[in-house]
């Protein structure tokens, strides 16, 4: 992608001249606004007596095929729903919305083309799983891994965020009580008629065996926890020890994750769906015995969508093309600094990406 002010460079002539060029002669937008063609795609709809138009600035019929990815990309402070090709990479259905009711609505519009989509990747969103099961029947669905990956390492981050939280409140809490103590002995020396002098607050935090103090260990540890124990550098191995020395819940916490990505990783593509369901319920149950409350929750969350996690080791499908077309539709507005004219910059979202 290159920038209109590059162009400009190029050609040695304003990037503001060759950008009002670009939009009012060369890309054909000033005739697709004249027609309508812009907002042909629009849905209206009804709410407490008030019309709301939802802007959909792409629907593609044509863009369907047998692999279609779902996601949302937060752009210019809305959130859009894009239904892609996973094959093509092209863009089927881009709307301002996220609700499914209003996405069932726009996707009616593809008629049998709904028919002819085998598998869909998505997010565990429940408006998404109720959307793909009334416009994809023939579906099968497919959770996507990464997403699933990091609500883990989420989970496994938000133990940590724990200890840290509760170092800091202690902190907070001992500042109090000095600065209680302080107002205390303040009165009692005007009422002895003594001179008050004010004692600085010290918090004693000793350092550990590897320089630094149970603060800085919980703040530096947040990298390691990304990584698998075999991809550790020496100053990370020598980190863990000592943070899992003084945090035995967080060692059990990053093993079972550990476990699990290796349960989840992409050589296991092919394996018996009745193995991969023992081994998940194995997996489940050890977490249940550490009572990890953050885990606990990252396990109710597999339980109520077990069938569409174990459709990775089906068909070995990942939401990772959405999130690069999430990524390209990023670069691209980086490189066109922004947004200034939303329906310009969709028109030509349109022209690029479907």
């Amino acid at each position: 992608m290159i920038s209109i002010g590059n162009v400009g460079h190029v050609l040695g002539m304003s990037s503001k001249k060759v950008f009002r060029w670009y939009r009012e002669v060369l890309s054909g937008y000033k005739e697709a606004e004249k027609t309508g063609a812009l907002h042909v795609h629009d849905l209206e709809t009804y709410s407490k007596g008030e019309v709301h138009t939802i802007r959909v600035p792409i629907l593609k019929p044509d863009n369907m095929g047998q692999h279609m990815n779902i996601d949302e990309k937060h752009i210019d402070g809305e959130y859009y729903t894009i239904l892609s090709n996973l094959d093509t990479n092209k863009i089927a259905l881009m709307a301002k919305t996220v609700k499914a009711d209003t996405l069932y609505e726009i996707g009616r519009k593809f008629g049998d083309k709904c028919f002819v989509v085998s598998t869909i990747a998505r997010d565990l969103a429940p408006n998404f799983a109720w959307l793909c099961r009334q416009l994809f029947m023939n579906a099968a669905h497919v959770a996507d891994k990464f997403h699933i990956i990091r609500l883990l390492m989420d989970a496994v981050q938000s133990v940590r965020v724990r200890y840290r939280q509760d170092l800091l409140r202690m902190k907070r809490l001992a500042r109090e009580a000095h600065k209680m103590s302080e107002q205390t002995r303040q009165a009692e020396c005007h009422a002895n008629g003594k001179a008050f002098r004010a004692e600085k607050f010290e918090y004693p935090e000793p350092v550990l065996s590897n320089g630094d103090t149970l603060g800085q260990l919980l703040v530096r540890s947040r990298g390691l926890l990304f990584v698998m124990q075999s991809d550790w550098t020496k100053s990370q191995s020598e980190r863990a020890e000592v943070l899992f020395l003084q945090y035995p819940e967080l060692k059990n916490a990053y093993n079972l994750a550990c476990a699990f990505r290796r349960w989840m990783s992409k050589d296991q593509v092919g394996a018996p769906r009745d193995r991969k369901e023992e081994q998940l319920t194995a997996w489940i149950e050890k977490v249940r015995k550490t009572n990890i409350d953050e885990l606990l929750s990252f396990c109710e969350t597999l339980t109520s969508n077990t069938g569409p996690i174990l459709n990775y080791f089906r068909f070995g499908r990942t939401n990772a093309s959405a999130e690069a077309l999430n990524s390209n539709i990023q670069r691209f507005i980086n490189v066109n600094y922004g947004i200034r004219n939303s329906d310009f910059f969709l028109y030509r979202l349109e022209k690029y990406f479907a």
